[in-house]
């Protein structure tokens, strides 16, 4: 019989993806802190020592799966020839996060739940700094000839924000029954985009893949951040 092992990092992998199974199978509000115990094969006292509620569950999971993402986000980059115009960037950016199952029931089914949570992460500052972001990004891959210099980056990074914004929160008004697939709706937008932003000539794709890289880490020192404040505060 193979051993249980016990150390820290092992029960908390435990604890995170006995909560991922119990939130894609019955959803977040559905699912409690004896369930994740339970399915984790832990005491609660062991959960609670780690987190004081189902929502530090929830923002643990939420990190760690936004951190395997965005590693097989960059591996798809990085094998792609065209990886470094914008279009395959945003493309490869949408297959990685609608093959995890996590956050593809959160984008499908718990919207209301994700949106809830990034309100609680400090929804105002997140998208500054994700506009921020975005901006200089856009702008860097114009410099490198990855994507169309006659584009208003300002405008272009604006409105792809704000329909990220609205494809989460949209959900608070337009009721299940009427919501197309979303992975569906996310091809489209990448379809949309993709012919909007590249170049006649096809751009630099490997000027712009140096461009990608030192964005994607900027991407990876934010998580990191929002994974010591998860540890902080749990």
């Amino acid at each position: 019989m193979p051993q249980i092992d016990n150390s820290t990092d092992d029960i908390e992998a435990r604890v995170l993806d006995a909560a991922s199974e119990l939130f894609i199978r019955y959803g977040y509000d559905k699912s409690t802190m004896n369930d994740i115990a339970s399915n984790a094969g832990v005491a609660k006292s062991t959960i609670y020592l780690r987190w004081k509620k189902k929502e530090d569950v929830f923002r643990a999971l939420l990190i760690r799966e936004s951190c395997l993402v965005t590693e097989e986000w960059i591996d798809r980059v990085e094998a792609d020839p065209k990886g470094g115009t914008y279009g395959a960037w945003i493309r490869h950016a949408t297959v990685a996060t609608f093959s995890n199952p996590f956050l593809t029931a959160l984008y499908k089914q718990d919207r209301r739940v994700l949106g809830s949570m990034i309100e609680r992460l400090g929804q105002t500052d997140l998208y500054q700094q994700r506009q921020a972001m975005f901006l200089h990004f856009f702008e860097a891959l114009q410099d490198a000839n990855a994507v169309r210099k006659d584009l208003d980056a300002h405008v272009l990074t604006y409105l792809l924000n704000s329909l990220q914004f609205g494809l989460i929160h949209f959900a608070d008004v337009i009721p299940p029954q009427q919501t197309p697939d979303l992975s569906r709706v996310w091809e489209v937008l990448v379809e949309m985009v993709e012919r909007l932003v590249t170049p006649e000539d096809g751009g630099d794709a490997e000027a712009g893949k140096v461009v990608v890289r030192q964005f994607m880490q900027q991407v990876r020192q934010r998580l990191d951040e929002f994974e010591k404040q998860s540890s902080f505060t749990g």
